[in-house]
């Protein structure tokens, strides 16, 4: 994350959310399926309603795997949510309703949980794919500089 702070310290005002606090998931917790399990039962749920409490004001989402799923779900029905940009988001895949903002998602090509060609065709979405990369590519220096240019571009 620290490659994203630098990238947009001189051209956004940003803040940065623990999925879990928002998830209000025991940070003590250790093990990633325990971890998991407990997003899945109901705290991606809880921490797209805590995001959208703390948020007043009209904001854009940057959200990684499973921060951008709770981004997506923050954004149904929430006015104040402006744009999602969703990276590495596999859980999206089973989503059958989308918000009307400006939504941008982002996977790599080998990602075996990546949502189908059907799903980017039912939500309306171009299906983003890099070539040769797996879930966590957003982790390389080299595309959280590409990932960073992009949004800031599109800002200008």
């Amino acid at each position: 994350m620290d490659y994203y702070k630098k990238l947009f310290r001189e051209h956004f005002e940003t803040k940065m959310y623990d999925s879990r606090k928002l998830a209000e998931i025991d940070l003590t917790l250790q093990n990633k399926e325990e971890i998991h399990q407990k997003f899945l039962n109901g705290g991606i749920e809880r921490a797209a309603t805590n995001l959208q409490k703390m948020e007043k004001e009209p904001f854009a989402i940057l959200g990684f795997s499973i921060g951008g799923t709770i981004g997506w779900k923050a954004a149904l029905g929430n006015n104040t949510i402006i744009g999602l940009t969703a990276i590495s988001s596999t859980r999206l895949r089973y989503e059958k309703e989308k918000s009307e903002i400006p939504i941008e998602t982002l996977f790599g090509g080998m990602d075996s949980y990546k949502p189908s060609k059907n799903w980017f065709d039912d939500m309306k979405l171009p299906e983003n794919l890099i070539s040769g990369e797996d879930h966590e590519f957003y982790k390389k220096k080299v595309w959280a500089e590409r990932i960073g240019e992009n949004l800031i571009s599109t800002e200008k």
